[in-house]
Formats: C-alpha cells, structure tokens, sequence
C-alpha cells in the first residue's frame, strides 16, 4: 500500500513539473544565459586637457603653475528628449590613457531607447549640482564662502546689509553631450559612440583668467586675497551657457612673485576659475584687494576695473592686468611699529573647509 502511494506522489510530482514546463513556454518566458549582456554598453569618454592658462597661455612663464587634478569619476545620466527628466543613471570610473588623450570609461546599464544623454565629472571639491533629476534644468554652481571667511573681510564688515553674495571658485567641470542617442537592444556588449563614429569628449564649462597688479611694499604682506564683483553665479549643464540672473563675487587667493618680494615694487597675482563674467557690469566692475600686513593691519584696496572690458588681453586671453600700483603702508620705526621691520618672504594662503 506504501509503495502505491509513493508511486502515485512521482506521478503527481512529474505532472506538475511538465505542466510548468509547458506553461513557461506558451507564455512567452525567456531564457536567458547566467551571464547576461543583454542592455549592458561600454563607453569612454576622452578628457580635454587643453585650457587656457592652465595648460598653456600663461601670461608670466615665471609664476607659480596652477595644479589641476585628472577627473576619477563620471555620472552618465540618460533622460527622457521631451520631458527632460533622468530616466536612468550610471557611474563610470575606469581610467586610462592613449594616443587620444586620457580617459574614464566603463559599463553601463540601459533599456533600448531614445534619450539625451549627459555625463559629468562627480568628483568636484567646491561645485554642485542644482535640479540634477532634469536634463535641460541641470545647474552648477558653488556655495557661499563660510562666515570665518567672510567675517574676516574688512570690505563686507563695512558693507554691512549691502555686502555681496561671494562664493569659492569652482572647479573645473567636463561635461559630454549627445542629444539624441538611440540605444539598441544588442545580445552582446556593444560601445556607445558618437554620431560620427568617434567616443565621447568632455570639455569644461569653467573658464580660467589671470589677475595682477602691482604691489609696493610687498615685503610688508604676510597674506592678501582679493573679491572681483560681477561675475557669473552657476552655468546650464546642458548648454554650457552662464545663468545671467546670479551674480555673484569671487573669494580669490592672491601669490606674490617671491623673486621679487624685496624689490620695491613687485607684484600680486592670482589664476583662478570662474564660470564667466558678466557683461552688464561694464561701468561698475571693480576688484577689492585686501592685505594683512607682518604688524597686524588689514589695508584695503578698491580699484574699478570697467575700463579693461574691452582690452584686447582681457578678451583674447582672460587677462585682467591692472597698471595702478597699491602702496603698502610701512610699519615706520616710531613707538607704535615697535621699532621693528617685520617682513616675509613668500605669503601665506587663507584656507578654510568648503561646505560639501
């Protein structure tokens, strides 16, 4: 009777698999291989690395060179031609280099489909990215340089309500586009390309200029930083093109050319980035320079720029080179100097954290 039983249970059992069996056929299920490289892409994208006053165009072979670090990761972000929005999203950290150039690449994952596709560095110190869930609404910016930073400025101290929004400089940011790209549906990996057959180029939407001006007394200094007005706030991912409505100033760390730190008129200077400046200041463009000095003091030194907009250096080559020289008060030799004559040689950077 058992062994009736247990026969008729492997029926049943054999049954029910075959009828398994036959339903996943007839309804169209799938099979697939346990590696599936169904929807799975390659892609690289190519870094430029050819800015000016960064890599070449220096106005001063003499002073000191910007350092810029290679990007280590991308986001790849593939979003929807009509409504804009971020249907799918992928990071790629692959690194290499060849004849082309340097490079990030790797893998990503995506549905067959049409989409506007944009990557960008994701590894930035200071910019951000603002509505980054809609392709043409994607915004870089940088924030608001913390209170020590700005507490520590005698020109807003003395501004009081009508001080100005500064922010940090930003980064450099490498933004590739293509609008559109039609993703097939391929049984292998293939390699997303650009129209033309080539990979991807990343270029920056952040421009690098020069600034100078010449100090007397520079020996004086021990640290000086200056705030340029009337520039631009954020810049469009997707266009690359400034946010004219924010405007904003720029915190700048100022170098001495420390060759000539004793030489009784030397200069000051920075290269730092920005997202553009803005057009509308022709007539009220100015530079604040301010300089703590080896005996305590804090000189400040407004200087309008407006007349240099449209200098030949200033347009071909972002040079903002200022003729006036800035006069640095001596500490004298009387009873209140101390009847010392501090000096320094090269001078000293403000740092501060960058809100993340």
């Amino acid at each position: 009777m058992k062994q009736k039983q247990f026969t008729l249970s492997n029926i049943m059992l054999t049954a029910l698999f075959w009828g398994i069996v036959i339903f996943c056929t007839f309804c169209g299920c799938e099979h697939r291989a346990l590696t599936d490289y169904v929807n799975k892409h390659y892609l690289r994208v190519y870094i430029e690395d050819s800015i000016m006053n960064l890599h070449y165009g220096f106005y001063d072979e003499g002073n000191e060179k910007p350092q810029i670090d290679n990007p280590q990761m991308f986001r790849v972000v593939l979003c929807d031609p009509v409504s804009g929005h971020v249907i799918q999203e992928n990071y790629i950290n692959g690194r290499g280099s060849d004849m082309s150039g340097n490079y990030i690449d790797g893998y990503i994952y995506a549905e067959p489909g049409e989409y506007n596709l944009l990557m960008y560095n994701f590894d930035t110190q200071s910019v951000h990215i603002k509505n980054s869930t809609n392709y043409s609404e994607m915004l870089a910016y940088t924030n608001s340089i913390s209170d020590g930073l700005k507490n520590g400025l005698i020109s807003v101290r003395s501004s009081l309500n009508s001080a100005p929004k500064i922010v940090y400089e930003p980064d450099h940011l490498y933004v590739s586009l293509c609008e559109p790209i039609t993703i097939d549906k391929e049984p292998q990996i293939d390699t997303l390309k650009v129209e033309d057959g080539g990979y991807f180029r990343a270029s920056t939407i952040v421009k690098t200029y020069y600034l100078q001006v010449n100090v007397r007394g520079a020996r004086y200094v021990k640290s000086a930083v200056a705030v340029l007005n009337g520039m631009v706030g954020s810049n469009y991912l997707s266009t690359g093109t400034a946010n004219v409505s924010d405007s904003v100033s720029l915190y700048i760390n100022l170098k001495s050319d420390h060759t000539k730190i004793r030489s009784e008129i030397t200069h000051a200077y920075s290269t730092f980035n920005t997202f553009g400046r803005l057009p509308s200041y022709e007539n009220d463009w100015y530079v604040v320079f301010e300089f703590s000095t080896t005996y305590g003091t804090t000189q400040v030194d407004t200087i309008n720029i407006g007349h240099l907009i449209n200098d030949k250096e200033l347009i071909n080559n972002r040079w903002i080179i200022i003729d006036e020289i800035i006069d640095i008060q001596s500490p004298g030799t009387g009873e209140d100097s101390g009847g010392l004559t501090p000096e320094v040689g090269d001078w000293n950077t403000i740092d501060s954290e960058i809100k993340i």
